[in-house]
């Protein structure tokens, strides 16, 4: 759902308003009062948000995140960056992006290479799709073995042989 971000860290839309966690808020400010950029922002529903109940004493997950895609020039790249990281924000794929720019992201490897694909062109993971991996154990059982690997020998360029 596409909402108007304001100044004072509010967003809102026709059917509803909320505001920016306070610890994000000065950076969101900032970021909106920047020359030569500009914003989109969306909420993005949990799954299940709107089966959630509570008591007043539980707390529980967000049941909805807001996204802010940031376009502007190259000459912001560095600092924006930086600024944000500061922040303790990271910049992230963008979802639901319709502008055909080249996508630039500071917090990536290749955010300064030659070829990168037009934001329309990324592949979107959906917000539901998000799988969280609980057992870390499974992911390393393939690497678990009994059988007894022999030394290698000592390498032919080397001058000094390793003891074993």
């Amino acid at each position: 759902m596409s909402v108007a971000l304001a100044t004072d860290g509010t967003f809102a839309s026709s059917s509803i308003k909320g505001c920016v966690a306070e610890s994000h808020a000065k950076a969101v400010q900032e970021l909106l009062q920047l020359k030569d950029c500009s914003t989109q922002a969306f909420l993005n529903f949990a799954p299940g948000a709107n089966s959630r109940k509570r008591s007043q004493k539980q707390q529980i997950a967000p049941l909805a995140y807001l996204s802010i895609i940031i376009h502007g020039k190259m000459r912001l790249f560095d600092g924006l960056g930086d600024g944000l990281q500061e922040a303790k924000l990271y910049l992230q794929d963008p979802v639901g992006c319709d502008h055909g720019l080249k996508y630039r992201n500071p917090h990536r490897l290749d955010g300064l290479d030659d070829d990168v694909p037009l934001c329309t062109e990324l592949s979107y993971r959906e917000f539901s799709s998000t799988k969280v991996i609980y057992h870390r154990k499974e992911m390393l059982a393939g690497l678990d073995f009994a059988e007894h690997l022999s030394e290698a020998s000592n390498p032919t360029a080397l001058a000094t042989m390793l003891k074993g």
